[in-house]
């Protein structure tokens, strides 16, 4: 028995410690430079969102042939980034197209939602006030999950 909860403990132990309980965000000037430097595009579209008193800042980063691109969002607040988050999980739940799997995870300051579909892959990360989305083709997986991996989204 106590080789059991040993054993469990080890094992709990070991499963943390590759686990990111708390994230550091990044800012918009970290956004523009790594996609800038990664041949995207990026425009400032914080004036589009300017009615909106809860955001802060909105980038868009397109890819060289202009077919997908990553948005980053800057909030006023986590809660604001949390509602965010939560109303494009709903959205993402509810499409319906051939085979699915989604992975959710949550930590201290971080969540994150990514769903693959048939045709399409859609993400949204945030941590603290800041958030990272995405909503393309199944084809372009890989490039966003890149630019996810780089930033620790």
């Amino acid at each position: 028995m106590k080789k059991k909860l040993l054993l469990i403990s080890l094992l709990t132990i070991v499963l943390l410690a590759g686990c990111d309980l708390k994230k550091d965000s990044i800012t918009s000037a970290d956004f523009n430079k790594v996609l800038r430097e990664n041949q995207y595009t990026v425009t400032n579209s914080s004036k589009d969102y300017s009615r909106y008193s809860d955001i802060k800042e909105v980038f868009i980063g397109q890819n060289q042939n202009r077919t997908f691109q990553i948005e980053f969002y800057n909030f006023d607040s986590r809660d604001r980034a949390k509602i965010f988050y939560d109303t494009n999980v709903e959205a993402f739940e509810k499409v319906k197209d051939g085979a699915v799997s989604t992975l959710e995870i949550n930590g201290l300051n971080y969540h994150t939602f990514k769903k693959q579909t048939s045709n399409t892959y859609q993400v949204i990360s945030c941590v603290n006030t800041t958030c990272l989305f995405a909503n393309t083709k199944r084809d372009y997986k890989d490039d966003v999950n890149t630019i996810l991996k780089i930033f620790n989204y």
